[in-house]
Formats: structure tokens, C-alpha cells, sequence
């Protein structure tokens, strides 16, 4: 198993504080309420319990911006490193007991390479993001994803989109699946400024971290608004 990290649009009870002394850099922590089922539907609104097994989760990072996010002229990149404690209860690996706390760490960056406009909008940008966690509570111990991205590559194109992604989950040693790697391509075509289509073609290597699973080949679309 790994943490209960509530992303959108589950939502747990928490707050978070951020402060920004100047152009280039940022600072945040945060703490929220987790459990393992937080994303059942009768854990949400107006329930204020906490559930037996649950905890803490605590967030810290540092962000470094540079160029356009800074304010400034200059290629835009956003840099940042953080990490985190989880106190719930969670079961270990190895043995299989009932234990409390766990952490991680991350290191995230995306930068643009180059740049068509001044307005720093159309150009080749790319993203690397790496986390850890100890493997003896979480069953993913390593990820690696990263990627780039063209907006604008065909003329009079200028909102389209080509992108080249992959990410890798190296699993925990004290299971037994290996690890899990996808790549995928895709194209992201505007028909209209509030409407686009984006297909993609993706390949996953060791489905589930399981060797015997045939390697897999899918071909897809997303179709999104702008609102």
C-alpha cells in the first residue's frame, strides 16, 4: 500500500500556509487529515471524525522560479524540492503489522528550452520529477517521470501541442512485482479556443510490475474545455 495523498477532487480536512518574500522564491508547509479510504463518498462535506487509523499528513517544499514566473523577462522554469511525514496507520511490507509513520521526498522542475514569441507562450518547454519513499510501507519506492513539449510546432497551429511523456515506477523490494514503465505520445489539436481533442498513443512496459503480463500498446483521445 502506499500514503493517502489527497489530490483533486477528493478533498481532506487541512490548511496549508505559504509565504513569498521575493520574485525568485517561495517557501509552504501543510498539514491534512488522511486516511485509507478517504475517497469513499461517505467521508466528505460536513463528516468531521476522524476515522480510526488516521493521521497526519505533513508537507513541506522550497520553490525557485526563474524568467516569466518570476515576473521578469526570460524563459520561464519553476524548480522545487519538498518532502513529507505521514503519521497514519499503515501496514508494514515485511511483516504485516499495524504501524505509524512514513515519509518521501521529491524533486520537481519544468523549463522552457526555447521560445518562439516574446510572450514566452509558443516554444519547446520540459518537465523531471523524482520521488522517493522507503519500501517497507509504501509498495512504489521510486518514481521517475519527465517529458517535453512543443506548443505551436505547425505553422498556424499556434495553440496545438505535441508531447513526448514516460514515467517509471520502481516498486518495493519487499513485494514482489518489479517495476512499471510508460511512454506515451500525443497531440493536443484546438478546434476552437474553448474545445480540443488530444489524442495519444501510450505503451506500458511490465503492466502492474508483473513480468508475466504481455507488454501493452493503447491508443486513445481526450476531448476537454476551456471554461
Amino acid at each position: 500500500q502506499s500514503i493517502s495523498f489527497p489530490t483533486y477532487p477528493n478533498a481532506v480536512w487541512g490548511g496549508r500556509i505559504r509565504i513569498k518574500p521575493g520574485d525568485s522564491w517561495y517557501a509552504q508547509a501543510g498539514s491534512y487529515l488522511v486516511f485509507q479510504d478517504f475517497r469513499n463518498q461517505d467521508h466528505y462535506g460536513v463528516e468531521f471524525s476522524a476515522p480510526s487509523g488516521s493521521g497526519a499528513l505533513i508537507l513541506g517544499e522550497f520553490g525557485y522560479l526563474v524568467g516569466k514566473y518570476k515576473g521578469k523577462d526570460g524563459l520561464p522554469g519553476r524548480y522545487k524540492i519538498g518532502g513529507y511525514y505521514d503519521t497514519e496507520r499503515l501496514t508494514d511490507l515485511s511483516s504485516g503489522a499495524d504501524v505509524r509513520g512514513t515519509w518521501g521526498i521529491y524533486l520537481m522542475g519544468e523549463q522552457m528550452f526555447f521560445t518562439e514569441d516574446e510572450k514566452y507562450d509558443q516554444g519547446l518547454s520540459g518537465f523531471l520529477a523524482l520521488s522517493y519513499a522507503p519500501p517497507d510501507l509504501n509498495s512504489i519506492m521510486f518514481m521517475a517521470a519527465g517529458g517535453l513539449s512543443y506548443k505551436g510546432l505547425i505553422p498556424n497551429r499556434d495553440n496545438d501541442a505535441l508531447a513526448l511523456v514516460s514515467a517509471y515506477g520502481k516498486y518495493s523490494s519487499r513485494i514482489t512485482q518489479s517495476y512499471e514503465l510508460l511512454l506515451e505520445l500525443n497531440y493536443r489539436v484546438h478546434l476552437a479556443p474553448w474545445i480540443f481533442i488530444q489524442p495519444n498513443v501510450q505503451g506500458i512496459i511490465n503492466p502492474g510490475g508483473d513480468s508475466t503480463i504481455d507488454d501493452a500498446l493503447e491508443i486513445g483521445f481526450a476531448l476537454g474545455f476551456n471554461i
